[in-house]
């Protein structure tokens, strides 16, 4: 068996399952079946071999690699990937912060979230809370949260994807990454565009939400055909469509963001016209 050499390590809401299938679709790189593995976080308590069992398949392939989305929220994790993989390299996606925030809390409208009830929640409401500090807000501040991976892993090995630019050019930028691996750049993935926002018409619709992720899901087990299908229904009946932030709103969430998109505008030396938010 065999450990990763490549990890995913967010940001979550920021293209990252689309990322990883890109990734999955190369014949020299072997993904792990398992998204959010998880192994590296500090609640996680399992042993190498378990974290080794996660790529029994490999094959040979020069890239090993497995995603959880959430490992940017730890700073310890980067000095765990550090010890443990032989010469690891990491990759995140990084979304302009307001709309990430935005995509996870809607996410966690519809799934609800641990410890935190969302029934009645605005998205500013839910930007006060404890968790919501912790989860929506913190995993935005990407200065804040891509150092510990410079600092353990060196520059050079992180893969620092824009969001906006990756989803507006996917072809090229995809051949990028493929490059900065060593892998055959000409290779052309199928791009699609995976976990698309909705919000639930009700609370009727969270509960049935809920019970399809906890009841449904299990049961059908890696039916993938099945799980799609059941899952486009469960959208085209329960769902309204994704709401948006106002002007007014954005401008309020840009605010709080400034400081942070600044320290990251110098940290990459890249400009991030993209996120038009924050200005040139």
């Amino acid at each position: 068996m065999t450990l990763p050499n490549l990890v995913g390590c967010g940001a979550a809401k920021a293209g990252t399952t689309s990322l990883s299938s890109y990734l999955a679709q190369h014949p020299e790189v072997y993904a792990s079946p398992v998204k959010e593995i998880g192994f590296f976080g500090p609640s996680c308590g399992r042993r190498v071999a378990w974290y080794e069992s996660h790529f029994a398949g490999w094959n040979g392939e020069p890239i090993v690699c497995e995603f959880t989305p959430w490992y940017m929220l730890i700073p310890e994790v980067a000095n765990r990937i550090a010890h443990l993989l032989p010469e690891p390299r990491v990759i995140v996606s990084l979304r302009n912060p307001i709309d990430r925030a935005y995509s996870d809390y809607l996410h966690h409208l519809r799934y609800g979230a641990p410890g935190q009830s969302m029934h009645g929640l605005s998205f500013f409401d839910a930007l006060d809370t404890q968790w919501g500090q912790l989860r929506l807000f913190s995993l935005g501040l990407y200065a804040r949260c891509l150092n510990p991976y410079f600092e353990a892993l060196g520059r050079d090995r992180v893969y620092v994807a824009i969001f906006e630019e990756w989803t507006r050019n996917p072809t090229s930028e995809i051949a990028r990454l493929y490059r900065w691996l060593g892998i055959d750049a000409d290779f052309v993935p199928e791009i699609t565009q995976e976990n698309r926002g909705w919000t639930p018409r009700n609370r009727l619709a969270v509960e049935v939400i809920r019970l399809w992720r906890a009841i449904v899901k299990p049961l059908l087990g890696s039916s993938e055909e099945a799980l799609t299908g059941l899952k486009t229904l469960a959208k085209d009946a329960l769902s309204q469509g994704q709401p948006h932030l106002t002007p007014s709103e954005r401008n309020r969430v840009a605010q709080l963001y400034a400081p942070s998109v600044g320290a990251l505008r110098a940290l990459l030396d890249r400009s991030l016209a993209c996120w038009a938010d924050f200005g040139a």
